[in-house]
């Protein structure tokens, strides 16, 4: 676990202005460490969906966070809330950063996110263009 990192993403959190917000209550570190570090290095791992009318982050928070933490250019498309999305939502900064575990690899769907393979596999598909 990288400290430095930690520390990094906790100021970020905390002490930018953020203009979206979000319903999740909790993000995972090492997630959206994998994802600042591939960004970094010039790859790009999708859109983030946004309700616009809400400013509200539907789908995308670690990608949101790691783009944003990582000064890349990142789009961000038209989505729609969900019926279960109410009002007041979080703001990025009251996000709880898991430290403990490893989503992806706890999760059999997004293991293969764990090392670098999945990118090497498709490379153009993952370029930031």
């Amino acid at each position: 676990m990288d400290k430095d990192f930690i520390v990094k993403l906790n100021l970020f959190l905390l002490n930018n202005k953020h203009n979206h917000f979000t319903n999740q209550s909790k993000v995972c570190l090492r997630v959206i460490e994998r994802i600042y570090r591939r960004v970094n290095e010039g790859f790009y791992f999708g859109d983030v969906k946004v309700d616009f009318g809400e400013c509200l982050i539907i789908d995308g928070n670690h990608r949101y966070i790691a783009y944003s933490l990582a000064n890349i250019e990142f789009g961000m498309v038209p989505s729609v809330k969900n019926f279960c999305d109410k009002s007041p939502y979080k703001e990025i900064k009251d996000i709880v950063v898991d430290i403990e575990n490893d989503w992806d690899l706890n999760n059999p769907t997004t293991i293969r996110f764990c090392t670098d393979d999945f990118i090497n596999n498709d490379i153009e598909k993952y370029i930031r263009k």
